[in-house]
């Protein structure tokens, strides 16, 4: 993003979309799912997939809080419902700027032009949606990556000097023990370039949080009483001498932490990190199959993978991880096969994925051009759709895969799953007996 006129004193809304396009099943702040409200067995199999329930977790905007924490004079709507949205929009905003991922483009049109009829001169798109085919009919300008040092000159008529950091709080679920944890970010941004990943692409410089920002929150935390941590960067470890200094802090200041890391970034410093603090990771599996971990560039190997999980299960650090289905070397018969070695690792939490070619990624536009998309309905750009055609499967054997590996690969200690399958059952038996 580059180029914006300032625009000082012009009133300015950053928002996302509706609480209602996001999905049932994701808890963010207004929206604590009750298991018992599910009644159908898709909504089961979408919680069941659902890192935030699983964890306990309420997850913010962080992004939207970052802009906030930066640039004083915007007004934020979290999650609203669409009345909620709309009684807003009556306050004579001069700039509407929606944050959504390229499922909810539909939905982001819509508040568009909800904004225009309202008299807003302009609407802005961000997030990762921004980056979505056909954005720029609906949108005015779009917004990628991190702006918030390019909005404060363009809105507050100020130089940001470095970026604060938000204090964003949540409940959080490791195995059977429930905190109150402080999101963190040390990084933001990621420096590989995994083919399924938009990360890279969406933000594809690393910017540091500073060691004296993160300092002052992690105080703000303590004064809290909150002394659990969750590392929120795209790749907690990338910048070897940021995250030693950001670890150290944790340390001095006694708190635990989780982190999203690499498996490569962990192997032979687990034992020292868990000394450091460290409680849990979330990482990316992925594929227990070379030739589609090649093929992805995900840069590991399933060995090396295998030896960083044995690494923290012997540490005795709690393992979640995202898995992906549908990659191009797979069949619905080596799905399975690689899915019971998965089991045998027994991690807390396990997310599956269905590889899905994003609009902003090369993947999209060079199966585009032979051919290979299927589906260019947005909506179903969502991670659990087969979008493309696929060398060894078909769209319904991807449902049913998924629908598989979700019901199926789970760790015992994981409560919250387990209560979801159970509900799913009896809606099962219900529909069984008429």
């Amino acid at each position: 993003m580059s180029n914006f006129f300032k625009r000082f004193g012009t009133k300015a809304l950053f928002t996302t979309v509706p609480v209602t396009s996001i999905s049932i099943v994701n808890q963010v702040p207004g929206q604590r799912i009750d298991i018992n409200s599910l009644n159908t067995v898709e909504d089961c199999i979408l919680l069941a997939n659902n890192e935030s329930f699983q964890s306990g977790k309420i997850q913010p905007a962080i992004g939207l809080h970052f802009l906030k924490e930066n640039i004083s004079c915007i007004d934020i709507l979290e999650y609203p419902t669409w009345e909620e949205y709309e009684n807003t929009l009556k306050n004579n905003y001069d700039i509407v700027a929606i944050g959504f991922y390229t499922m909810n483009f539909y939905d982001a049109i819509r508040m568009a032009n909800m904004a225009k009829e309202y008299g807003v001169k302009e609407v802005w798109a961000g997030n990762y949606g921004a980056m979505t085919p056909g954005v720029t009919d609906y949108f005015d300008r779009r917004i990628i990556g991190f702006p918030e040092k390019e909005l404060k000159m363009a809105l507050d008529n100020e130089v940001l000097q470095s970026i604060k950091h938000p204090v964003l709080t949540t409940p959080f679920r490791i195995l059977a023990n429930e905190e109150k944890a402080g999101f963190l970010i040390s990084n933001r941004g990621c420096k590989y370039n995994c083919d399924f990943c938009s990360t890279s692409h969406f933000a594809p410089l690393v910017e540091k949080i500073s060691t004296e920002e993160i300092e002052r929150v992690l105080d703000i935390y303590k004064d809290m009483g909150v002394n659990y941590i969750i590392l929120f960067d795209e790749t907690f470890l990338q910048d070897k001498n940021h995250a030693r200094e950001t670890i150290n802090l944790l340390h001095k200041k006694e708190m635990k932490w989780f982190c999203t890391t690499r498996a490569d970034l962990l192997i032979g410093h687990v034992s020292e990190l868990k000394e450091k603090g460290l409680d849990g990771v979330y990482m990316g599996i992925e594929s227990m199959n070379d030739g589609n971990l090649k093929d992805q560039k995900k840069g590991e190997s399933v060995e090396r993978i295998k030896e960083a999980i044995m690494e923290l299960t012997r540490n005795e650090i709690s393992i979640s991880g995202t898995y992906i289905l549908g990659l191009l070397n797979d069949t619905s018969e080596s799905i399975k096969s690689d899915l019971e070695k998965l089991q045998d690792l027994s991690l807390f939490v396990l997310i599956f994925l269905v590889l899905t070619p994003y609009p902003e990624l090369p993947q999209y536009l060079s199966w585009k051009n032979k051919g290979l998309i299927i589906n260019d309905d947005w909506r179903s750009y969502d991670g659990m759709n087969l979008v493309f055609r696929h060398p060894n499967m078909s769209v319904e054997d991807v449902r049913d895969i998924f629908e598989y590996a979700v019901c199926n690969i789970y760790s015992p200690y994981n409560y919250n799953k387990r209560r979801v399958l159970q509900r799913m059952q009896k809606i099962k038996s219900s529909i069984i007996q008429g």
